[in-house]
């Protein structure tokens, strides 16, 4: 877990600790659908597992993820280019990853 992310949580549980001693936090009924914040946070982080990391080379990439369903071609200065892959996408900096983010579903 990222040292902010623990951090911020800590600080919301113990913001809550007064009112759960003194019995005032009520459980609310389950929403259908409803995402919360952690279990994202912990979905987001066994995904980034599956990606690939900050610094590997294009060649690294498509030798430990295959070849991607996309490549757009580098823009700008310094050239960013980006690889699309089925569940996640690739930002490169000449050709070492920068980036790599999830796709929406």
């Amino acid at each position: 877990m990222k040292p902010h992310i623990g951090v911020s949580a800590l600080i919301i549980a113990l913001s809550l600790w007064p009112a759960v001693q003194a019995g005032e936090v009520r459980q609310q009924p389950s929403i259908e659908g409803t995402v919360l914040l952690i279990e994202l946070l912990e979905r987001e982080r066994d995904l980034a597992e599956q990606r690939p990391r900050g610094g590997m080379t294009q060649a690294q990439v498509e030798s430990a993820f295959g070849a991607p369903q996309t490549r757009h071609r580098p823009v700008g200065e310094p050239p960013i280019a980006r690889w699309v892959y089925e569940d996640f996408i690739v930002y490169f900096e000449y050709d070492r990853v920068i980036r790599a983010v999830s796709r929406r579903q």
